[in-house]
């Protein structure tokens, strides 16, 4: 793992911007890369105090993104981080909608403005459930495998 100079970090945030019209959601996180996945994870300053030379650590801190093809692909907890300060790129999507979207099938959105090929937050209510890629009007999943639901039927209180 390595940390992110000021300017790597500033690129990030500069695509976080321009994409979720977020800024400065990095200030005051330590900001580390694995170098064979590309994956982003962020920390506190306190993590870094400890001695860690006699353990073989794969991360420190909380998982918030890779990059995909040169376009950032957040976590869910990434997309909740993002969420608090963003004005795009968001997809609402119905009470019926939650179910298909976290068992991992591609959902309809019925929410403009959203920039097309694009990974976009998926949100109910003031709940945000992750991210989805746009394409075409419909919101294809990305959510890893362990986290979709894999119950065959939909239980009858599933949503209040």
């Amino acid at each position: 793992m390595k940390i992110l100079s000021k300017k790597e970090i500033k690129k990030i945030e500069d695509q976080i911007e321009s994409v979720y019209g977020s800024d400065k959601v990095l200030t005051g996180f330590v900001v580390l890369s694995t170098s064979k996945e590309g994956k982003i994870w962020i920390t506190n300053t306190d993590a870094l105090k400890l001695d860690l030379s006699s353990l073989r650590v794969n991360a420190v801190g909380l998982y918030f993104c890779r990059l995909d093809k040169g376009k950032l692909r957040l976590s869910i907890e990434g997309a909740q981080i993002i969420a608090q300060t963003a004005n795009k790129n968001i997809a609402e999507i119905s009470h019926d909608s939650v179910w298909d979207y976290l068992r991992g099938f591609d959902i309809t959105t019925e929410t403009k403005n959203l920039d097309e090929n694009t990974y976009v937050l998926v949100k109910h209510k003031e709940d945000i459930l992750g991210i989805a890629k746009h394409i075409d009007g419909k919101l294809h999943s990305v959510l890893p495998k362990s986290r979709k639901l894999i119950s065959l039927t939909k239980p009858d209180t599933f949503l209040p």
